[in-house]
């Protein structure tokens, strides 16, 4: 989502975790606890979602909205970004989004009214 909304080409390879193709040796060369995604970005590789969304505004689209640069809005972002890290179980799954739906208010998007990297990275999130 964050390559499409920064408009940048990408070769984009499909892994197949039902055929187990994270666990190939050329992927764990590049992924050694087998996750995905993975950005192989000239030799720089990255296997965390969040670190990939950040290096990719920061890298390509610095002065975007998408991860503004004012140390106090990031924050906010960075904040958003990582909230799911606490979402172990069913139960502080719905007290997160009811905390969530509070701050969110009558904003569009979670940090005010325009679109971030906090926003597709918790849609990302959600959507599975």
């Amino acid at each position: 989502m964050t390559i499409r909304q920064l408009k940048l080409n990408a070769n984009l390879k499909h892994i197949d975790l039902t055929e187990g193709q994270q666990f190939k040796p050329e992927f764990l060369k590049m992924s050694p606890l087998h996750t995905v995604p993975v950005l192989n970005d000239n030799g720089l590789v990255i296997w965390e979602s969040r670190a990939i969304i950040q290096y990719l505004c920061n890298q390509y689209a610095p002065d975007s909205g998408l991860y503004p640069s004012c140390a106090k809005k990031r924050a906010l972002v960075d904040f958003y970004i990582n909230i799911d890290f606490c979402l172990d179980d069913m139960t502080k799954f719905k007290e997160v989004l009811q905390v969530l739906d509070q701050l969110i208010g009558d904003k569009a998007y979670l940090t005010g009214n325009e679109l971030t990297i906090a926003d597709l990275s918790l849609l990302a999130t959600l959507s599975t």
